[in-house]
């Protein structure tokens, strides 16, 4: 079975796997896989690294134990969405660079990533925001 290891959004300060219990759910039941929803410390309470290393040991854990879940290892999906889609982005890298690590994801799903937020010289931003930083916040506030 497929399995599909889940980071949650919220700023790295909110969310939480309870919010997104009935979207995963409806995910696992409809594509009969496995869903690992991992709940990750938040700032400011637990300061930069503790969610990447959260969510290290939970991949980590999955790699050695998935014959635990019944799933199969080479059917493994790797995603998340907004800050869940960064951890997912430094997860992935991080299972790429560690060469003891035969693993790697069958598909890597980032939803809204949150990568570079104010690089303003970015060919798209030039392209789909020509009038700068007011035309950029403009759009994501629904007033262009």
């Amino acid at each position: 079975m497929a399995c599909l290891i889940y980071f949650h959004g919220g700023g790295f300060f909110a969310g939480n796997v309870d919010m997104y219990d009935y979207y995963l759910n409806t995910i696992s039941i409809q594509l009969n896989i496995v869903v690992i929803s991992v709940e990750y410390r938040l700032c400011p309470e637990h300061m930069y690294p503790a969610a990447i290393e959260d969510c290290w040991n939970v991949v980590q854990f999955y790699i050695e134990n998935s014959q635990l879940f019944n799933t199969d290892l080479n059917r493994t999906i790797i995603g998340g969405d907004s800050a869940g889609a960064n951890l997912t982005s430094v997860i992935t890298q991080r299972i790429a660079e560690n060469e003891s690590i035969s693993f790697r994801p069958k598909f890597v799903i980032y939803i809204t990533p949150f990568f570079q937020l104010f690089n303003l010289e970015l060919p798209s931003i030039r392209r789909y925001f020509p009038c700068g930083i007011i035309s950029y916040f403009s759009f994501y506030t629904g007033k262009r």
